[in-house]
């Protein structure tokens, strides 16, 4: 095998399939990445049986050929060559870079023992990659960190025609996102939920070059989602096993809970974000933040007099009886902040909180373009039951 690939192409095309490579594994071909020269195109891939990644880069193919190489070495070393191109030639036991006066010789691995990495499934839609990353960073924190209980670690993507939702739950808070047309195309008819790793899907698209991103699954055949995306500086294509755990029934809670609230306060949100972060500085970042409504204002506060409190007033209205409710502030924050992307005026998002009694759980409900649309963004959270409640 040998070509010549643009410095830059490689460095990054190998740094997007090195993030597949296991931290440690017990198979060690999965620390390689495959190297496939064929067609005026070089291929890197990686794949660790639940993760694959793959890019494609325009390269001069003297020779076609494949090749396996130990991952990490690989990729620490593109992103350090200098020059604008790179020649991979490779022999019977080594492959060479050489770029400049810098030669670099890797052993090969058995390309025969690497996994074949699994087939890109037909399109579901697409999508823009700004508004996926957005909506995976709105829906993504709300899920858990506990592995105990995988279903809390995963992010539902649920299907209806011309709309996608993403939902998620750590059993404190229930989030979830619509997105429709035109930002979400769907290329078919299919419905179906999809649970898939939330946290690494979210890292993994973040790092997506921006354009317009591909979504794949198979109904008929094994669980297995993809996000692809065709940039200038090549393709990229990561695919990842489903979750088999049954999620929640998401929107019996949210009906549930939009039809027992008996107060609605309404605000802006950047108010309040920031008068919670002062509050905690006083009381400590753990410590419980209460927000007491009343008709005109929202107080924010925190701690006990005794050891350091402090509290804000913030303008908000409130159509029902005066009430407090107490919450962890990691919890309501990463709410508010969510909702905070839901800008569809000058000035701060506004959002809505539905609340029954102090120790129900609260129906937080995004910004909205018209009074006539349903919010995109939504989160149940649990309060704090206080001892007097």
């Amino acid at each position: 095998m040998k070509l010549t690939v643009p410095t830059k192409g490689l460095a990054d095309g190998i740094a997007f399939a090195a993030r597949a490579i296991p931290k440690r594994s017990p198979v060690p071909v999965l620390s390689g990445i495959a190297l496939r020269a064929t067609g005026g195109r070089l291929a890197a891939e990686a794949y660790d049986y639940e993760i694959s990644m793959r890019c494609e880069v325009q390269a001069h193919v003297a020779d076609e050929g494949s090749v396996l190489v130990p991952g990490r070495v690989l990729a620490e070393i593109c992103a350090k060559l200098p020059g604008d191109e790179v020649v991979i030639s490779t022999d019977a036991t080594m492959a060479e870079l050489t770029c400049g006066r810098v030669a670099v010789r890797l052993p090969l691995m058995p390309l025969e023992d690497f996994p074949d990495l699994p087939e890109t499934p037909p399109l579901l839609g697409t999508i823009e990659s700004e508004a996926f990353t957005q909506a995976l960073a709105q829906i993504a924190p709300a899920t858990s960190k506990d592995d105990a209980l995988p279903m809390l670690t995963g992010m539902l993507i649920d299907l209806e025609k011309d709309r996608m939702t993403l939902a998620a739950t750590d059993r404190y808070r229930l989030a979830r996102r619509e997105i429709t047309r035109p930002v979400w195309t769907p290329a078919c008819d299919a419905t179906g939920a999809l649970l898939v790793p939330a946290r690494r899907l979210r890292e993994e698209v973040k790092r997506m070059p921006s354009g317009v991103l591909e979504i794949g699954h198979d109904p008929a055949a094994a669980g297995l989602v993809s996000v692809s995306v065709e940039a200038p500086i090549g393709q990229r294509i990561l695919t990842s096993r489903l979750m088999e755990e049954q999620f929640i029934d998401y929107k019996a809670h949210f009906e549930k809970f939009g039809a027992t609230a008996t107060r609605w306060a309404a605000f802006e949100v950047r108010p309040v974000i920031d008068a919670v972060r002062r509050v905690g500085l006083v009381a400590g970042e753990k410590s419980p933040v209460r927000l007491s409504f009343t008709e005109e204002t929202v107080m924010v506060s925190a701690g006990h007099h005794s050891e350091g409190a402090a509290d804000e007033l913030v303008d908000a209205q409130l159509e029902g009886e005066p009430i407090t409710v107490t919450y962890q502030p990691d919890h309501l924050l990463v709410a508010l902040q969510a909702a905070a992307a839901e800008k569809y005026r000058p000035g701060s998002a506004r959002v809505r909180l539905g609340m029954a009694a102090p120790a129900k759980p609260t129906l937080l409900l995004g910004d909205v373009r018209t009074q006539e649309d349903e919010p995109a963004y939504r989160c149940i959270v649990m309060p704090l039951r206080m001892g007097d409640e």
